[in-house]
């Protein structure tokens, strides 16, 4: 007769799985009070950073609250981007441009004039935007869409600084109003209260004399709807398929915008000039911004690029006009020497700016945040996720880089872009546990940290196939599921 369980002897492996049990460490995943401390003093230090960073308060002269406050907290967001597809790309490629630039500033002073000051602002001002996309990209891991909200905050405190404009909406209001408002329905998660937004965005716009802002946010609101049909549709698309409904849209928007204002619904002030700058060249776009010339000549004539701190030569200046010439704008006028040329170059676009002070280096960094921007937003249509701040600052940045300079407020909604649609990583799969042998292999399951219970038991079916496999049986396959587009990387 056997004796009961309780009184039969353990075994060995058996006592050293009771002590395991016993003496495990405590759950790692449990949080000290210390831990929640540094957790809520990390968030209250992200949200002042969102609005120092959107503020871009002027420390010096030349530099900004952005660069102070972006290389103090490098250490904090050095170790967070790593959690995004590409993201030490924007870094890698900006210091590669910034030696770029100067490198290229030495070699132009055999045949240019150079400045100190042009080169050390224009590498802060592009510093700025470097460690402004790590600052946000940081603080969205602990804020999450809060902190779209506090940045505009800060664009709006900036704005509140600015000297009076003309135009108040057009040239200093329209951007921070159009942040903070969306990233507030973006964090109330309401699509209705998105679209009653840019109606009001629209609207206002269209009256302060702003087209293409209002094209833009016409696309972002087209954008939104067609969203919410197709999830009421439930149609399925991909990141490719999206980009190319995309571009078709923006022709579909840029047509009947053009349409709207030759008929005078945005006023016989946009009207007029719409219809000088259509007999000066054919299209709105060369005759709004006849600037396109004056980069492309300059680029094809030197197209490694001419540095941060060289000046512009006669010669150079010839070419720049000669250039806005083949778009039938008259040049002299004296816009070209005192505005573009007069303090160095400005072609008026992003992209043309980053080429030609930081050389090719500046323009393979120009097309890659784009392309970050725009294959993230992609993803996000595609699933219909795409919140209406991610779709207008998405079309404003690919805006500014053909047809905006390389200014604060252009590279403030660049490296909100960047960090709102960054994708995250998805988290590699972990690998499969070895199985403890079982009774028909004639061991003993092996005692220690790892195997701290016996195995859970195999049900019928799957002993029937293990059978005509190995004795152990099968090992469990890693099931790879799609990360959601949150904000926040897993």
């Amino acid at each position: 007769m056997n004796p009961p369980t309780s009184a039969r002897p353990t075994s060995s492996s058996d006592s050293t799985i009771v002590r395991t049990a016993v003496t495990a460490p405590a759950d790692p995943t449990v949080r000290t009070p210390a831990h929640e401390a540094w957790t809520a003093a990390e968030r209250i230090l992200a949200l002042l950073a969102c609005l120092v960073v959107g503020a871009q308060i002027p420390v010096t002269q030349q530099i900004g609250s952005a660069v102070v406050l972006g290389v103090v907290l490098a250490p904090l967001w050095l170790r967070v981007v790593s959690r995004y597809a590409w993201g030490f790309a924007p870094f890698v490629l900006g210091a590669t441009a910034l030696v770029s630039g100067w490198l290229l500033t030495e070699d132009a002073r055999s045949t240019h004039a150079t400045s100190t000051s042009a080169l050390l602002g224009y590498s802060l001002l592009f510093l700025s935007l470097i460690t402004g996309i790590g600052v946000l990209l940081w603080a969205r891991t602990l804020l999450g869409r809060g902190a779209a909200t506090w940045f505009g905050l800060g664009l709006l405190a900036h704005a509140a600084l600015a000297p009076p404009t003309p135009n108040l909406w057009k040239y200093t209001l329209s951007v921070p109003a159009a942040v903070l408002l969306l990233a507030l329905a973006a964090w109330r998660r309401s699509r209705l209260l998105e679209g009653v937004a840019l109606v009001g965005l629209i609207a206002v716009s269209a009256l302060r004399d702003s087209r293409s802002l209002a094209s833009m946010l016409v696309m972002a609101l087209a954008l939104v709807v067609w969203q919410v049909v197709r999830g009421w549709l439930r149609l399925r698309s991909t990141a490719l398929r999206t980009m190319v409904t995309v571009a078709l849209l923006g022709v579909a928007t840029y047509a009947t915008m053009q349409a709207l204002i030759l008929d005078g619904y945005l006023g016989d002030a946009a009207r007029e000039r719409t219809l000088q700058q259509l007999d000066a060249s054919g299209t709105l776009i060369t005759g709004g911004r006849p600037e396109l010339g004056a980069s492309a000549a300059l680029i094809a004539r030197q197209p490694w690029g001419y540095g941060t701190g060289t000046m512009p030569s006669s010669t150079d200046l010839l070419v720049a006009k000669s250039g806005m010439s083949s778009l039938n704008y008259d040049p002299n006028n004296g816009y070209v020497e005192r505005y573009l040329f007069g303090q160095g170059y400005e072609v008026h676009s992003i992209l043309g700016d980053l080429w030609i002070h930081f050389g090719i280096a500046g323009a393979v960094l120009g097309l890659t945040l784009v392309g970050m921007i725009v294959s993230g937003a992609a993803s996000r249509i595609a699933v219909g996720s795409a919140s209406a701040l991610v779709l207008y600052v998405t079309v404003q940045t690919v805006w500014d880089q053909l047809f905006s300079p390389f200014y604060t407020e252009s590279i403030a909604v660049l490296m909100l872009a960047v960090a709102l649609t960054a994708v995250p990583r998805r988290p590699r799969p972990s690998p499969p546990s070895p199985t403890p042998p079982t009774a028909r292999s004639g061991g003993e399951p092996p005692a220690g940290p790892d195997h701290q219970s016996p195995r859970r038991p195999v049900p019928l079916q799957a002993q029937a196939s293990d059978d005509h496999g190995t004795q152990e049986g099968r090992r469990p396959v890693p099931v790879r599921r799609r990360q959601p587009l949150d904000d926040r990387p897993r």
